[in-house]
């Protein structure tokens, strides 16, 4: 994997893009190749790590010597959140070196994989999902777990406060939605690390999940739009987790909001009559044929109809201990 695969030319103008090397990580995931980012200041930062795979690790390590560096020359990593695909090789590196790794508290639930599985099984058995669903998703739940070690960052970030790496500094912009902790790193050419909030080819998924402390789950779609919009407003050029790096984050995140909201329509149009999560989604998605790929339309699914409770077009209600969605 050459490093300058990424992209064929670089479209950001700001000096600091001279400092921040991008590596391609392949993934075992539906979502492709993630990107990670090395900071080559006065400090050595390494921004995400990719899954723990013999193939991520030799990429990442490929990538790292076509700059001159080892794992042991890397002083800082930052996390923009706790998916298997941007946390996976950081037991790993840190058995070579060591780095300092920084994470947000509220995805220390991500971090701490299975602490997740019981909330999850408490959702399931709310909205009646079947014994085929619950039983798939445990099994793809472990699997994704496979990718990861847990960990405990060695420091917390703390929002809007700024990180340093010599000549530049970075500010933390705490971006949830598609994770609660997801984060995002401004510098003041308008240059962002912005992980998955914005990716320019997909609109990010909102994924099922919950606060540590309360175990309540979080309304991660509105969360999501409202981070979107903040990168829109902030960032001049957005070097992304997927997919190329791009200008214009405010268009791409405008017709990302655009699309969203034709799409909490067309969820709309189901609900003449009362209807149930797992209803509701097999009319919008084949969960049916791919069992195994339930949970990503399940999450959007549940996404847009916290959405529309919260912009009074649905309501819910519980039957037998079964939550039902309706259209007022």
């Amino acid at each position: 994997m050459a490093l300058g695969m990424l992209v064929k030319k670089d479209v950001c103008e700001s000096p600091i893009r001279k400092i921040i090397y991008p590596i391609r990580i392949p993934t075992p995931f539906p979502v492709g190749d993630v990107n990670v980012y090395v900071i080559k200041d006065d400090k050595n930062v390494l921004v995400d790590t990719g899954p723990k795979t013999p193939e991520a690790l030799e990429t990442l390590k490929d990538g790292l010597y076509r700059i001159g560096l080892k794992f042991k020359d890397l002083d800082e990593i930052w996390l923009t959140h706790g998916h298997p695909d941007h946390f996976g090789l950081v037991k790993t590196i840190q058995q070579e070196s060591d780095v300092i790794v920084f994470g947000h508290p509220d995805d220390n639930i991500n971090f701490d994989y299975n602490s997740q599985i019981p909330y999850f099984l408490s959702f399931f058995r709310e909205h009646n999902l079947p014994e085929q669903y619950v039983s798939t998703f445990i099994t793809q739940f472990h699997w994704y777990g496979s990718y990861l070690d847990k960990i405990i960052p060695d420091v917390w970030f703390e929002d809007d406060t700024f990180m340093d790496t010599g000549n530049h500094r970075f500010q933390i912009l705490h971006l949830p939605g598609h994770a609660p902790g997801h984060v995002g790193f401004w510098e003041e050419t308008g240059v962002l690390l912005g992980g998955d909030v914005l990716i320019k080819h997909i609109t990010s998924n909102a994924l099922i999940s919950f606060d540590e402390n309360s175990g309540k789950r979080t309304d991660n779609l509105l969360l999501l739009r409202n981070s979107m919009q903040t990168v829109g407003e902030k960032a001049k050029c957005v070097l992304p987790g997927h997919g190329i790096i791009f200008k214009k984050a405010s268009e791409v995140a405008e017709s990302h909001l655009e699309d969203q909201e034709k799409r909490l329509d067309n969820v709309l149009r189901f609900l003449g009559e009362p209807q149930s999560l797992l209803r509701i989604t097999e009319q919008l998605f084949p969960i049916a044929e791919k069992p195994e790929m339930a949970f990503l339309p399940i999450s959007e699914i549940i996404g847009y109809l916290d959405w529309g409770i919260r912009v009074r077009s649905m309501a819910r209600f519980k039957d037998n201990g079964s939550w039902f969605y309706v259209k007022k």
